[in-house]
């Protein structure tokens, strides 16, 4: 009985090490945002790097995920704001989804990039949807959103104001 408890106690141990394990190496706020390229859902080819010199929020959802849906309108009223002050809004889709359609179903203008594999995803550290990154125009990771959140909300309109008022 003693050797069956040590041995679940152990375990769990183990499993909460791994889970900080992972939180710990998560990028977050300060690390480098690692430049990728991804094909838009018009076959365009768009890469990170291409945007320095802008604010770049970078957006993961999936088409399975009921609030990463509702999240595209706020996202896009937030791209409609501030896209004329430096801000660039990447939205990154983990799985597959009927290119044709995504774009005109939901009217967002920003780029729906394709990464199918999930090889982005992984080097971003997504172990959920919807995750945004906001880049800094050096290309350092400012913060780090995970969940929903409403873009377009008086909190984050505040925000974003104040981050290009410092910018100016």
């Amino acid at each position: 009985m003693k050797r069956i408890y040590v041995t679940v106690l152990i375990a769990a141990g183990i499993a909460v090490i791994s889970t900080l394990a992972i939180h710990y190496f998560d990028l977050s706020k300060g690390d480098t945002a690692p430049d990728f390229t991804l094909t838009e859902l018009s076959g365009k080819t768009i890469q990170l790097g291409t945007y320095r010199g802008k604010y770049v929020l970078l957006h993961f959802w999936a088409p399975w995920c009921n609030i990463c849906l509702r999240e595209l309108g706020s996202l896009e009223r937030l791209n409609q704001k501030f896209k004329d002050s430096g801000l660039e809004i990447i939205s990154v889709v983990e799985d597959e989804i009927p290119p044709a359609d995504i774009k005109h179903f939901f009217k967002i203008t920003f780029p729906v990039l394709l990464d199918l594999k999930g090889e982005v995803a992984d080097t971003y550290m997504v172990y959920q949807v919807p995750q945004t990154f906001l880049i800094s125009r050096e290309g350092i990771i400012l913060e780090r959103f995970d969940g929903f959140v409403e873009w377009d909300s008086f909190e984050k309109m505040a925000y974003f104001m104040e981050l290009f008022d410092e910018r100016d």
